[in-house]
């Protein structure tokens, strides 16, 4: 695969942010919400003060929890450079799952991660998630194999 071609298939396979935690975050609140469908469920997300709009990520998070985009709640302070937190309120209790972005290099790893992915694929398009499953099927497949 030409090295232009593998970069434009890593930026369409990466998520809203690029980062590469983002994905498992995801899944782990799919989980969450099917565990508990009943629950009050609120996302706050926190960014530098100069970020006008919502953040892709609590959007993505909004919709794969079928949220409305009033269930975000939006603050811009100094130089947070990234903090999603999903809230599951219950009776008498919450659970909180929190992704922060510590610096702003994160945002490349999904796309690094990606790249190195693609290498070892038949061509091919391919989610970012499809290729975050084949390296845990491989890593699964190897540990068992020990």
């Amino acid at each position: 695969v030409l090295v232009a071609e593998a970069i434009r298939r890593a930026f369409d396979t990466a998520n809203a942010n690029g980062g590469t935690l983002t994905h498992p975050c995801l899944a782990l609140l799919d989980e969450a919400a099917n565990i508990a469908p009943l629950a009050d469920v609120e996302i706050l997300e926190q960014h530098f003060r100069e970020k006008p709009e919502v953040s892709g990520t609590a959007r993505k998070i909004a919709e794969s929890l079928a949220l409305d985009e009033e269930k975000i709640t939006s603050l811009r302070l100094g130089g947070i450079v990234g903090h999603h937190e999903v809230i599951f309120g219950f009776p008498y209790q919450t659970v909180r799952i929190v992704h922060d972005s510590i610096k702003r290099e994160a945002f490349g790893t999904g796309v690094a991660f990606a790249l190195q992915q693609l290498s070892l694929c038949p061509d091919g398009c391919y989610t970012f998630d499809e290729l975050l499953m084949r390296k845990l099927r491989r890593q699964l497949l190897a540990s068992a194999a020990d």
